[in-house]
């Protein structure tokens, strides 16, 4: 849910469409918001990561939040 969260603030703040979430993207919203390149590749990965596994651990989910924290706070 946090992710679909988050693509929904990026679809609506910054006007991205989030269909395709690849380097192209990346670059994209790093233009926009100004949050580090290398900040929002791991985001995206781990969004892309969980397209692939359902389950993930409590840790990678408290990593997971405090990245998406982060960016709200920093943009």
């Amino acid at each position: 849910k946090m992710s679909v969260y988050f693509l929904e603030h990026l679809r609506s703040t910054y006007k991205l469409p989030t269909h395709l979430l690849d380097e192209n993207f990346i670059n994209a919203l790093h233009f926009k918001s100004g949050y580090p390149i290398e900040k929002l590749q791991g985001i995206i990965a781990f969004i892309n990561y969980l397209g692939q596994h359902p389950a993930i651990t409590e840790g990678e989910l408290a990593d997971f939040h405090g990245q998406l924290e982060l960016f709200y706070q920093n943009t």
